[in-house]
């Protein structure tokens, strides 16, 4: 028997009892972390996990984890930028209790929450040095992912929870 998919919950847009945003991004995410983090502030407690500076000679796992291991002893949620998202999403999975998606659209991201809890969104910076490989989101459609993101709650849908459990096990693994 299918559970029967329930609406999409609205939540407060942050939990108030762990209103923390982390970011964090390399140096090909480093611009749009910057320039959103006055709207972030709108939320939340902005919290940044690095790079605080730019530059170019950085690398994307060292920016995951920090934000990843600032989340599980602080809380919240945290947002990770990088030049197409991939990278930074593949370490943060890397890291124990996180289950990060790249957010793509709206829609993927709310499903993201609705269906797998993730509590980690990576979004794509765009800044590479290949103008042919980079990834190029408006500000404005990165917001309307982020306001999407903080408002969705997970569904708890009884199929959504046991995959959880099953992916919790998996991390156990060595």
């Amino acid at each position: 028997m299918k559970d029967k998919q329930p609406e999409q919950k609205q939540r407060k847009i942050i939990d108030p009892h762990h209103n923390n945003i982390i970011v964090a991004a390399d140096h090909a995410g480093w611009k749009i972390k910057e320039e959103l983090k006055p709207f972030l502030k709108k939320f939340g407690n902005v919290i940044d996990a690095g790079n605080t500076i730019y530059d170019e000679n950085d690398d994307y796992p060292d920016f995951a984890a920090a934000a990843c291991r600032m989340l599980r002893n602080e809380g919240g949620t945290a947002f990770l930028f990088c030049g197409s998202a991939e990278g930074m999403c593949i370490a943060a999975n890397k890291m124990k209790r996180i289950r990060a998606v790249v957010g793509n659209t709206p829609k993927g991201v709310a499903q993201g929450r609705t269906h797998n809890d993730a509590n980690v969104l990576c979004l794509a910076g765009g800044a590479t040095k290949d103008a042919k490989t980079a990834q190029t989101v408006s500000l404005g459609k990165i917001q309307d992912m982020i306001r999407v993101w903080l408002s969705t709650e997970f569904s708890s849908a009884k199929r959504h929870v046991r995959r959880i459990a099953k992916i919790r096990q998996l991390e156990q693994e060595k």
